[in-house]
Parts: structure tokens; sequence; C-alpha cells
């Protein structure tokens, strides 16, 4: 391929890292924003283009277009779609593994206005009602009754209609507008230990990365730190493999990345939570400690048509101690008043095998502009890296013992 074809970056995260992979492969390196409308994306098409790279969910769906338009490389925009349009997700899901799938229901917002309730006769409490889209659980809450659940949803309509609006043309345009994007979906909250199980289809076989220990907040739906690789049973593994192989053939996804939220339980088996048409951007740390995987290498590998496999290494032959994503959070609003310094960030890394602070804004910076779930309010990740998995609770209060934030309640 000539040096005149572009690989498209759909999302700004991580946009300079793939932009050093994708030129040194002898391409040119566009990134397009995700809040970027159809009018960029058909500009794009008028060049050459070699392959689509998305890091988000609203890139991914931007991506799965233009392949299609460009006929290069990437899952289909239906297959895209039947993973984040989370009820009909569900209803593909229930013709391929329906006994992975929650018992659930769902509604409109129109429907909801015009005095319609969801059906909540088949569901059992508690419940996890969530849109029809989002990210980062926004929206997101657990509700113990159907006052709750009515109530939760009359709260944030308004909301979710307008966060829906900076996406719904360009998410009409791709979909045909057949699918609507306000509502809610209610679902029996599965019991168990959560996991995430990252992987890529290539070619039409399913392949695996790994899987990522997801431990929450007590009683909530807010991540407190992530854990590679999982400590969970090894059959659980196999059995949530299959059921990942299962739902993305019957949905036809095909030549992309991926990760599936899983809750595994010993006594009442594997319950997929949701597909996400992307790989998991922030665990790529993770995977390149413990197994030397180059996540963002192998993304520019099968976009440009060549086999992943080839990227993965000495993966498999040096698994290498346990590595973490401690999630900094705080339960109220506020401006970030002062954060760490380059020294306490140095502090912080130096008994660890490997270390990285991402800060996600500078001080000035109230809270909830940021992406958010519904619960708290996230302001940093801590990444570490030790030994053994009985290291991660001293690395993670030793990191939070150094790296001092400051937060002021209301702005002056």
């Amino acid at each position: 391929m000539s040096n005149e074809q572009q690989l498209l970056i759909l999302g700004r995260k991580h946009a300079a890292e793939f932009e050093q992979i994708v030129e040194q492969r002898g391409f040119k390196a566009t990134c397009i924003p995700r809040e970027a409308g159809m009018q960029a994306l058909q500009s794009v098409l008028e060049q050459p283009i070699a392959g689509v790279i998305a890091t988000n969910d609203g890139g991914s769906l931007m991506a799965a277009y233009v392949a299609e338009q460009a006929e290069v490389l990437y899952p289909s925009v239906r297959s895209v779609v039947l993973c984040q349009h989370k009820l009909k997700s569900r209803d593909a899901q229930m013709q391929w593994i329906p006994n992975a799938v929650p018992r659930y229901t769902g509604i409109t917002l129109s429907a909801f206005a015009e005095g319609k309730r969801p059906n909540l006769s088949e569901v059992t409490f508690p419940v996890i009602v969530k849109p029809f889209r989002s990210s980062f659980s926004r929206a997101t809450a657990i509700c113990t009754t159907e006052e709750e659940v009515e109530s939760w949803i009359e709260q944030n309509a308004e909301q979710l209609r307008r966060t829906n609006d900076t996406y719904r043309g360009l998410w009409s345009d791709i979909t045909g507008g057949q699918m609507p994007l306000d509502g809610f979906i209610i679902e029996e909250r599965a019991e168990g230990e959560q996991v995430t199980l990252d992987g890529y289809v290539h070619n039409g076989e399913v392949r695996f990365i790994g899987v990522t220990d997801s431990v929450l907040l007590y009683e909530s739906l807010s991540f407190a730190r992530f854990e590679y690789p999982s400590a969970i049973d090894e059959h659980i593994q196999e059995e949530m493999r299959q059921i990942t192989r299962d739902v993305l053939r019957g949905i036809g996804f095909d030549n992309g990345f991926f990760n599936i939220e899983f809750v595994a339980h010993h006594q009442y088996g594997v319950k997929l939570v949701e597909i996400n048409s992307r790989p998991s951007m922030q665990f790529q740390r993770l995977f390149e400690w413990v197994d030397g995987v180059k996540l963002l290498d192998m993304m520019v590998e099968e976009a440009v048509g060549g086999d992943p496999e080839k990227r993965l290494g000495e993966r498999h032959a040096r698994e290498d101690g346990v590595a973490f994503c401690y999630v900094f959070r705080r339960e109220r609003d506020g401006l970030i008043a002062s954060m760490p310094t380059a020294e306490d960030i140095r502090r912080a890394k130096a008994p660890l095998k490997n270390g990285h602070v991402s800060l996600f804004a500078p001080p000035g910076t109230k809270l909830s502009s940021l992406s958010q779930d519904a619960m708290t309010y996230r302001y940093a990740y801590a990444y570490g890296h030790v030994p053994e998995r009985i290291q991660v609770g001293a690395a993670i209060a030793h990191m939070e013992d150094v790296l001092p934030f400051t937060f002021t309640d209301q702005e002056e």
C-alpha cells in the first residue's frame, strides 16, 4: 500500500501513540474526534483509506460506517449496533446465549411520557436501570422497587435526551433511524464477581487476550479497581470464552476488538453484562506488563489487514506477576484544588515493578464536567505491577498515601 493511504483513528484517546505506530508502518494517521458529524466522515472517504481504529463506543460506530463505505476490515455496522444498543443487544443475545442473559424489559421515553410503564412482572428485584445506550454507567442505578424504577426514569429522562442530542444525528444517519436512543432497559442484577474478557475476532476466529477482575465498590456500580490476570476459576473463564464465541458469531461481529463484561457465580453460573465493540483501552498497560501484549500494535495490525497474533510475541510463556488499575474517586462533586507533583508520582511508582499515574484534569476542573457514573466522581487512575497478588492491597495503600489531592466543594 502506498503511504498516501490513511489509517483513521476515531477518538482522541491514545491518538498520539497510535500516530507513531501508524507512521512507522508507512501510513498517514488521521484522527477524527467522536464529536465529528457525518460531513466529516464523508470528507475522509474522499481519500484512500487503509483501515480504521476506534478507541471508544462512539468512535466504534463511526469506524464501522467508514469501513463499510471504504470496504476495509472492521466489524459491520449491524454488529456494532447490536453491541451498543442495550435493549437490541439483549434481544439478539436471547437468540444465541439465552442462559447467559438476565431477565429484562425496556421502555422508551416517549412511551413513558404517554403514561405507559415498564412491565416488571417478569423480573426479580433488585434490578439495574440503564439507558439504551450509555458508557461509564451514566444514568444507571440499582433499584429495589417499581417506584424506584419509575422515579429514576422520571428524574433522568431530560438529562438523557440532552446527552443523546450530541449523538442523535450520527446515530440516526448510520442506523437509518430505526432504533430509538431515548429509553431505559431494566434487568435483573446478576449475583457474583464481575470480570471483563478482552479479545478480538480475526477472519471469523474468536481469539482472547485475557480476563480482568473488575472489583466494584460495595453495593454500587462504581469500579474500585481492576486486577489482571483474573483470579477466577479457569473453568468459569472457559465458560465465558464459549459464551463469547457463540454471541459474537451470532451477531456477525468480525475483524475487530471487543471487551465483554460478565458476572460469574459458583451457584448461578455466568451472566453477560454487556458487549463493548472495542477493547478495554484502560487495561493496555496491564496486558503489556504481565503478558508482554502490545494492544495498540495489535489494533493497527488488524486494521491494515495483518494478523494481530504475530504481535502477541512470547505472551503465553511469560506471564509476570499481577497488574492493577486503582480508581481515585470521591462521593461529592467539587473543584480539583491541587494534585500530585512529579516527585509525588515518582515516589508512588518507586517500589513497583512498573507504575503509572493518569491525572484526568488540571486544578480548577469541576469533577462533574468529566465523564462520570451516576454514583461517584473519578479524578485519577493509579496503575501498578507487583510480583504477587497478595501485594496489590499494600501497593494501592502506598499510592493513596503518597499521591495527595485536595478539593473545594464550591467554586470560589
